[in-house]
């Protein structure tokens, strides 16, 4: 797996400057690569993934009346029809429509919770789409040849046909590991189909 001194080396690579061995170490171009790291990290995470989604119910905290979040939440999914009105503040949850952080006794919701999980934690395929997106990031902001662009754009996100890129590969995996199916996922859908297929049934 990728480490942050990997992505860095990558980044200075693409530039043509020797590797570090060490973050400690100084170099220009160093903070502006773990910049790119931690904005892409914290944004392709967020999207929600197989491996950092998960489905909880939220509890107060009866000592102080508030609804304490996991310390590695990126984003929460209220999953009970409130739409966005349970955001996230801090630590806690707020209400927007009351303009609170307090809740009655008793207080649960259902959510989906998007967790930020350590970039060397993350499955493989999606620390390689980071990464590789962090140097096509990085190279556009500090290098700007077209060339490099263009082949780090395909890398990336492929070429439209014949090849998949690091994101389609990811979302490939996502597929993968929650099975997922349009058709039952959804509930519209859902009826719609058995309709159909009732109004198919031998009579």
């Amino acid at each position: 797996m990728a480490t942050r001194l990997d992505v860095v080396n990558a980044c200075l690579a693409i530039m043509g400057e020797a590797p570090l061995n060490s973050l400690n170490e100084g170099h220009a171009f160093k903070d502006g690569a773990l910049r790119i790291l931690d904005r892409n990290d914290e944004d392709i995470q967020a999207e929600g993934w197989w491996y950092n989604t998960e489905s909880l119910v939220l509890r107060l905290n009866p000592a102080d009346s508030r609804v304490y979040l996991p310390t590695d939440t990126g984003t929460i999914r209220p999953s009970d029809g409130y739409g966005s009105r349970y955001v996230q503040r801090g630590r806690v949850l707020y209400d927007l429509q009351e303009g609170t952080d307090r809740f009655p006794a008793g207080f649960q919701l259902k959510v989906k919770l998007i967790r930020h999980i350590p970039f060397t934690d993350c499955p493989r395929a999606v620390g390689t789409y980071i990464m590789r997106k962090t140097v096509l990031d990085f190279q556009q902001e500090f290098d700007g040849d077209q060339t490099k662009t263009r082949n780090l754009m395909i890398e990336v996100y492929g070429d439209g046909g014949r090849i998949l890129g690091l994101k389609g590969k990811v979302e490939a995996e996502h597929i993968r590991n929650t099975s997922y199916n349009f058709v039952t996922e959804s509930e519209r859908l859902s009826r719609i189909t058995g309709r159909v297929n009732y109004s198919r049934r031998p009579r």
